[in-house]
C-alpha cells in the first residue's frame, strides 16, 4: 500500500506517512519489485486488458520525448541542455492515437530524442500486430526528421510520419508564383 501511495502521489519516500511503515523500507521493497518484473507484468496485463475492452488502436502512434528534473542525479541522469547543466532525465514514450502508453524508455536529458527512438519502440512490454495486416503509421516532430530515426522506424515496419527539418520553415512560407492570400494556398 505504501508503494502505490508513493506512485500516486509522488511524494518521496522519507516523505511516507508512517502509517505505512518506514520509507526506507517501503522503497526496498519496490526496489525488489522493479528487479523481479511486478511493474513490467502489471503493465503488460493492464495492456492486454484495455485492448479486450476498449482495443489498442495501433494504426496511428506518436513518439516524443520529454525532461525533467532529477536533483537527486542516479545512473539514468545527464546534463539538461536546457536547464544550466543540471541533471535530468529524458522520458521517451510511444502512445497510441488515444494516448495509452505502449512503450517507454528513461535516459539521461541530454540524450537526443533520436537515438531513443528504437529503445522506445522495442519497450511495447505486449505483442504488436504484425504491420502487413495492421498498417501502422508513427509521427514524429522534427527532432526525428532523417537517419537513422527513418530506417530505425521503417525497420520496425513503421509508415513514418515527420516534417522535414531543413525545408519546414521554407514549405510553410512558400506559396506559388503569382498566388495571393485569397487564393485560399
Amino acid at each position: 500500500t505504501g508503494i502505490l501511495y508513493v506512485l500516486r502521489t509522488g511524494c518521496q519516500w522519507n516523505a511516507l506517512p508512517l502509517v505505512y511503515g518506514s520509507g526506507k523500507t517501503v522503497h526496498r521493497y519496490f526496489q525488489r519489485w522493479v528487479r523481479a518484473g511486478v511493474f513490467k507484468r502489471l503493465w503488460q496485463a493492464g495492456l492486454s486488458e484495455y485492448d479486450e475492452l476498449k482495443g489498442i488502436t495501433w494504426q496511428w502512434q506518436a513518439a516524443d520525448g520529454a525532461m525533467s528534473k532529477a536533483p537527486l542525479g542516479g545512473e539514468k541522469t545527464g546534463k539538461n541542455p536546457t536547464d544550466r547543466g543540471k541533471t535530468g532525465t529524458k522520458r521517451s514514450l510511444l502512445v497510441d492515437e488515444q494516448g495509452v502508453p505502449l512503450g517507454i524508455v528513461v535516459s539521461g536529458a541530454n540524450t537526443p530524442d533520436g537515438r531513443l527512438l528504437e529503445p522506445t519502440l522495442l519497450a511495447v512490454p505486449i505483442e504488436r500486430p504484425d504491420p502487413e495486416a495492421t498498417p501502422q503509421h508513427l509521427c514524429l516532430d522534427k527532432g526525428y526528421s532523417g537517419e537513422p530515426c527513418a530506417t530505425v522506424a521503417a525497420a520496425e515496419g513503421y509508415t513514418v510520419h515527420v516534417p522535414d527539418k531543413a525545408n519546414a520553415k521554407k514549405n510553410a512560407s512558400a506559396s506559388p508564383a503569382g498566388a495571393s492570400p485569397a487564393d485560399g494556398l
